[in-house]
């Protein structure tokens, strides 16, 4: 099957950290299906910046963003902020697909949260919601 011809399923992240999991969907295309990580949810302010190259790196279609986003790898780009300056329509379309926010605070406005993955899911034909265990290496909760 052709790649234009692929079946996407659009994905919501919840606890996503840096995107392990989403990493995993966003590469696997099989069986004419693909996945898109259409949110990410996420607490720590340090996994979501990656949250947000990754999904900058994962729409590149276009040579000249491509080179940036390497450049920035290189060192050559100083910073993530830097980058959006280079290219505004891609990195906000990145920042929008993640949401930084700790699931299960008090304060949490579970209404906005809900128009989210709502807004995330409402134009693909099928979507997933996932949620991975805590990385024990890295968790501040620890091993299990």
């Amino acid at each position: 099957m052709l790649q234009w011809q692929m079946k996407t399923i659009a994905v919501v992240d919840l606890f996503a950290g840096p995107g392990g999991l989403s990493e995993g969907f966003a590469a696997w295309r099989q069986d004419g299906v693909k996945f898109d990580i259409r949110l990410s949810v996420e607490k720590d302010q340090t996994a979501c910046r990656t949250l947000r190259l990754r999904k900058f790196f994962r729409s590149i279609n276009n040579q000249e963003v491509r080179k940036s986003y390497y450049a920035y790898l290189r060192g050559e780009v100083r910073t993530q902020e830097d980058l959006a300056k280079l290219h505004p329509n891609q990195w906000t379309e990145a920042t929008k697909s993640v949401l930084e926010l700790t699931l299960g605070a008090e304060d949490l406005d579970q209404e906005k949260l809900e128009a989210r993955i709502l807004d995330a899911a409402s134009s693909a034909d099928s979507w997933i919601l996932v949620g991975g265990p805590p990385c024990q290496a890295y968790s501040v909760v620890g091993r299990s």
